[in-house]
């Protein structure tokens, strides 16, 4: 990334991540909940996690867990 914010998203039923960056537990990490109804009228609701500070560099390691 680039002066860029991490965005990762999942099923709100999977709980809470634990993100680690370049092997170090970071828990800056901002949650907002989106509900989501496919095509076929099935709704569920999604984790959409920011990290809290803009990422930059080229040799960023990010593990979700």
């Amino acid at each position: 990334p680039s002066a860029q914010y991490v965005y990762f998203a999942w099923p709100s039923p999977f709980g809470t991540p634990t993100f680690t960056i370049n092997s170090f537990l970071n828990n800056a990490f901002q949650l907002t909940t989106v509900s989501y109804t496919n095509a076929h009228g099935y709704t569920t609701n999604y984790d959409i996690w920011r990290s809290g500070n803009m990422l930059t560099g080229s040799s960023i390691s990010i593990a979700v867990s």
